[in-house]
């Protein structure tokens, strides 16, 4: 694409986002078509995990136990809202 082409899609997109009158209202519909899908993120993790968890509890031994961590951390990820990453930290104080 032609860096003309690039540079006028870029102004006219902020023109149209920066715009006095209607440009708030612009920019929180982009902001709710953004966090839709996390919210059905956290919806669709909080199912994987309790699935896995009632996998686990029928099929027992090592697999079972596999997906009881799995299911677990899902749960926990879903109930805090927080990346898988971060669980095993300790959150930062309120000040």
């Amino acid at each position: 694409m032609s860096p003309l082409l690039v540079g006028v899609a870029l102004g006219a997109t902020s023109a149209f986002m920066l715009d006095p009158q209607q440009g708030r209202r612009r920019r929180e519909l982009v902001r709710d078509k953004v966090e839709d899908p996390r919210y059905r993120a956290t919806a669709l993790t909080r199912a994987a995990g309790a699935l896995l968890l009632l996998y686990a509890v029928s099929r027992g031994g090592l697999v079972g136990i596999g997906a009881l961590a799995v299911g677990a951390a899902l749960l926990g990820r879903a109930s805090a809202n927080r990346p898988i990453t971060s669980l095993g930290r300790r959150a930062a104080p309120v000040s």
